[in-house]
């Protein structure tokens, strides 16, 4: 069975803050109350409970449908509110609530844990309703699941609608009022997982928030919007901004490096709002750049130089160095050398021997204070001095309060160790000289109040502290109670042994040039302010220092209480810890990357990046001194540059050539002079042989191979840039020309051909230049020569290049040969004209020429004529046969050659002359009988004569009628043969026409046929 179900109705007036003077009991709820109305009074406190049960209201019942009507005369702008207060019904039952005075009027709002949680929610009378009721109606099923029930708070009220303030999630930077940058809300979550939302940013930069108002629209009596409502931002230094519609919220800049809380609230027009607020915190990142080299480097242009950065204040090979901004702490340091004089005597009487090196902070939010020795986390003092036991150390705050770090001797009642004091002749650091340091460090040696005569050692690192997070040298915290263990730095325990070789004093110290040397001597061991390690718990703990306000100057004070004995302070530094605005917000902004960047508008510098924190700067191409910026990205989106240059010397370039091949005795220039030599002090070295000039000839060594190796060497800004070039020159042998020919000596007709024989030595490529134009490539080449006299050049090339050569002037004689040609007129001669005229046609037709003829004179015997003149004449003389005759013609020239020989040069031209028969004889009788005698018809002259070739010949028998036809008649055979054809005696008529040598003709007659 379902528990007692209560209804909780507290009667409200106007803000529902409501007081009760007195116990007001439950009325209990009643089957009879169901569907009842009750008016709610001007004040009042009214509890309607199930009477079933025994009063346990730990939950409702189950299986009911109930319900009630309130009624309010609520007056003036007041209007009847239903507030619930407490809701925790189950998934399977409903609370209704209705805008009305019954379950018919309208749903303003039904909910359940499963589907609408009505916690805290306000529901008025609507503007329409008249009756100014709302019905409450409460369903629950049988089903076993119950809940606790709810509380509603019920009275009149002015209507409001709800608002949720809201920082939006992006703000921007600004940088001396101007928006530079733009980021969003981070969410940070603490290892205890806790979270918060953060606005990070970056140290003298401001922001400008943006926010708005999410508001409701339940009562239908307003809209309220940003721009009638009231913003109020405040910010935990005190600055607030307050106005209408300020959605907008920007600040200039934070006092310090720490953490701040921004609020936002909102108020309608209604004067409505709720108690929600919404917050974020501001982190601020400190510029992280501890230490930068104003000159990166110097380094040769040809080089490049590796830019590092590091996290640590001790890297002192890193080029530049950073530390991320820490977790409340903030830290400065004096980097300036002080000297520690000899105190007794350097002070005015009665004053005390002290001597102070101060720093002052201006990073805390005005009237901040050491609230615990533990603030003051590490103090760290870069020091040398022999005999520790003569001084006291104080750390001297902004006041004048202070905390002893070490005494000299122990005050008189105080509660202290014996450690804490003293340290008899301990060395802090190295003294100059070492061991042997009582020249240097002590007032015998005179000046002992001035620098000058107390040449400085070198400083070691001790540092003090009570916070737990660093290690003292006996490797326990530093926030130990105990007094044993030898932390203090007086005591006798943690010094090392050390050689160090001092040098040479330089000026403008007393002794400047003075070699002390090496020495070995025991001194304290060094604290590591990086790693926290190897801390001595100063004499006092801090606590003296609480109140001390954080700005301020504050100070390493040491008092020298002995005459003897001087030192010197290099650097100190102080981190204070825990300086947030706000005691739980710790934080560490570490490096994102950094980027290095040249001035391209100087050009030349190239930066080539590695990694997120190193690169590579080089200059290639140029050389001088560069601006170089580097940029440091932190992991709040911050960007901290800072300038810095580089400075690069030329790198000599030295060409002395290709590797050369030189013929004996031949030698060559080597020059290495640089293009950049006008820029820098240039020294040239030569090897093998040591020369020291820029340019050096080359000595020749036969079939050898001479390496030559110049360094080149430009002395410039204290460096040394060095190049190196070589070049190898082997000396090859000459060729040796020669040649001679095959025809000695070198003479003969045109047209002439010869013979070139190599006899030259070392050769592996020829070259021959004839003299008429004509060249070869051939060892021993053939030639052929017209007329005239020529040089002859022959040029050797040995397998390594090396040329010489010959030329043996008009070495080559050629003469001239006549070219014999002749003709004749006429052409063709005859039996009855025999006679010929020659016509010498010799080429060329020179004087010189001689002329010799062979005229054959007749045709059957080899008989000739001779002539011997230029065109002679010739008649044949009879008995004259048709036929051909012979003619030749020689034409020579007699010369005499180089050794005076006689050298002939001829030709001949042959030819054959027709001699033409021109003297026809036809038959006029025939007789066909068969002796042998005139039996065809024969043309005496015709077949023998070679005159007539082409013939025809046509017989015709009295009547006309063709007997005998035939053309070119070449044989006897081919004549007409009466009795072969039968032909009968009688007269016959012939027609013969030809065409022949000399012309043509034609005959016609008669023959007559006779037989016996």
């Amino acid at each position: 069975m379902k528990r007692l179900l209560s209804f909780l109705v507290v009667m409200c007036i106007c803000t529902m803050a409501f007081s009760q003077e007195g116990q007001l009991l439950p009325t209990p709820l009643t089957q009879e109350l169901h569907d009842s109305t009750t008016t709610l009074p001007t004040l009042g406190l009214l509890l309607v409970s199930e009477s079933i049960g025994t009063g346990n209201t730990s939950s409702y019942t189950e299986g009911v449908d109930r319900w009630f009507t309130v009624c309010s005369p609520c007056a003036g702008t007041m209007r009847l509110c239903f507030n619930i207060q407490g809701f925790d019904v189950d998934a399977s039952d409903t609370l209704f609530i209705y805008d009305g005075p019954d379950i018919n009027s309208p749903l303003l709002a039904m909910g359940n844990n499963s589907f609408s949680n009505l916690y805290r929610r306000h529901y008025y009378v609507s503007a329409n309703n008249s009756s100014n009721c709302l019905t409450v109606r409460f369903k629950t099923n049988n089903d076993g699941h119950v809940g606790a029930g709810f509380t509603i708070m019920m009275g009149c009220e002015t209507p409001c609608e709800s608002v949720t303030p809201v920082i939006e999630s992006k703000f921007y930077r600004t940088r001396n009022g101007v928006i530079y940058d733009s980021a969003y809300v981070e969410k940070v979550t603490e290892p205890t997982g806790d979270y918060y939302y953060s606005v990070n940013m970056c140290d003298g930069d401001g922001m400008v928030l943006k926010g708005h108002g999410e508001y409701t629209n339940y009562t239908g009596y307003y809209t309220p919007t940003d721009a009638t409502s009231l913003f109020t931002w405040q910010i935990n230094t005190g600055d607030n901004l307050i106005g209408l519609n300020e959605t907008s919220f920007a600040y200039d800049a934070f006092p310090s490096v720490a953490c701040y809380e921004v609020s936002l609230k909102i108020t309608d027009m209604q004067g409505c709002g709720t108690d929600m607020v919404d917050m974020l915190r501001v982190r601020i990142a400190a510029n992280p750049i501890e230490t930068i080299s104003d000159d990166l480097a110097i380094f040769c242009n040809d080089t490049c130089i590796l830019l590092t950065t590091s996290v640590s204040e001790d890297s002192v090979s890193s080029t530049l160095v950073v530390n991320p901004t820490p977790s409340g702490i903030v830290s400065k340091t004096h980097d300036c050398k002080t000297f520690i004089p000899d105190g007794p005597y350097c002070v005015e009487t009665g004053q005390e021997p002290c001597f102070r090196a101060s720093i002052d902070f201006t990073e805390f939010p005005p009237g901040r204070t050491i609230t615990s020795g533990a603030d003051v986390c590490s103090v760290c003092i870069n020091y040398e001095h022999s005999f520790m036991g003569d001084y006291d150390m104080f750390l001297v705050c902004p006041t004048g309060a202070k905390a002893t770090l070490k005494f000299k001797n122990l005050p008189s009642g105080g509660n202290y160790p014996s450690d804490a004091a003293g340290g008899g002749g301990t060395y802090t650091g190295y003294p100059y000289g070492g061991a042997n340091d009582t020249p240097y460090d002590n007032r015998s040696s005179g000046g002992y109040c001035d620098s000058i005569y107390n040449m400085y050692g070198v400083g070691l690192e001790y540092c003090f502290s009570r916070n737990a997070d660093y290690t003292l040298v006996s490797g326990m915290p530093a926030s130990t109670t105990s007094i044993t263990g030898g932390h203090y730095l007086a005591s006798s325990g943690y010094t090392i042994q050390v050689t160090y070789d001092f040098g040479s004093i330089p000026p403008p110290f007393n002794g400047a040039g003075t070699v002390v040397g090496s020495s070995t001597f025991s001194t304290k061991q060094p604290s590591n302010h990086e790693t926290k390690s190897n801390y001595y718990m100063p004499a006092d703990d801090f606590s003296q220092l609480v109140g001390c306000p954080l700005n301020g100057q504050w100070s390493i004070e040491i008092c020298d209480r002995w005459e003897i004995d001087n030192g010197w302070i290099f650097s100190w530094s102080m981190d204070i810890c825990d300086v947030s605005q706000l005691s739980d917000c710790e934080y560490v902004v570490g490096i994102d990357s950094i980027r290095w960047s040249p001035d391209y508008t100087v050009g030349g510098i190239v930066a080539r990046t590695i990694n997120s924190d190193s690169a590579y700067i080089s200059s290639p191409d140029t050389a001088g001194v560069f601006p170089v910026m580097a940029h440091v990205y932190d992991e709040f989106g911050c960007v901290w540059d800072t300038l810095t240059h580089i400075k690069t010397a030329w790198t000599p370039l030295p060409y002395i050539g290709n590797d050369t091949a030189l013929c004996d005795p031949e030698s060559v220039q080597l020059n290495a002079t640089d293009v950049h030599s006008d820029d820098g002090d240039f020294v040239y070295t030569w090897g093998p042989f040591g020369e020291t000039s820029a340019v050096i000839t080359t000595t020749p060594f036969l079939g050898k191979d001479t390496n030559y190796m110049v360094k080149v060497v430009n002395q410039i800004y204290g460096l040394s840039c060095t190049a190196y070039d070589t070049v190898t020159v082997h000396v090859y042998p000459m060729p040796i020309p020669g040649f001679s020919t095959n025809i000695i000596p070198a003479a003969g007709c045109a047209p002439f051909e010869i013979q070139f024989v190599d006899t030259s030595k070392n050769g592996y490529k020829y070259d021959w230049r004839f003299g008429d134009g004509f060249m070869s490539h051939d060892r021993s080449p053939y030639h052929f020569y017209s007329a005239g006299r020529y040089d002859v050049t022959q040029i050797v090339t040995t397998d390594f290049g090396c040329i010489d050569s010959v030329t043996r002037p008009q070495y080559v004689w050629v003469f001239h040969s006549p070219d014999a040609q002749f003709s004749w007129e006429p052409q063709y001669p005859t039996i009855n004209n025999p006679k010929v005229q020659f016509i010498n046609q010799t080429y060329p037709m020179v004087s010189d020429n001689i002329y010799e003829w062979f005229i054959q004179s007749d045709a059957s015997r080899e008989n000739f004529h001779k002539a011997y003149s230029l065109n002679p004449s010739y008649t044949w003389q009879p008995p004259l046969t048709a036929d051909d005759y012979h003619v030749r013609l020689i034409s020579r020239t007699e010369n005499y050659d180089q050794e005076g020989n006689l050298v002939v040069c001829s030709d001949s031209a042959e030819t054959t002359i027709m001699l033409i028969q021109d003297f026809l004889q036809f038959p006029t009788v025939i007789t066909p009988n068969g002796d042998g005698i005139n039996d065809k018809f024969v043309v005496h002259g015709l077949i023998d004569g070679l005159g007539y070739p082409n013939n025809t010949l046509h017989i015709y028998n009295r009547w006309g009628a063709l007997v005998y036809s035939k053309d070119n008649i070449r044989l006897d055979e081919d004549c007409w043969d009466p009795a072969a054809d039968r032909a009968p005696a009688g007269t016959y008529f012939f027609y013969f026409n030809a065409r022949g040598y000399t012309g043509n003709v034609q005959r016609t007659g008669a023959v007559e046929v006779m037989k016996h």
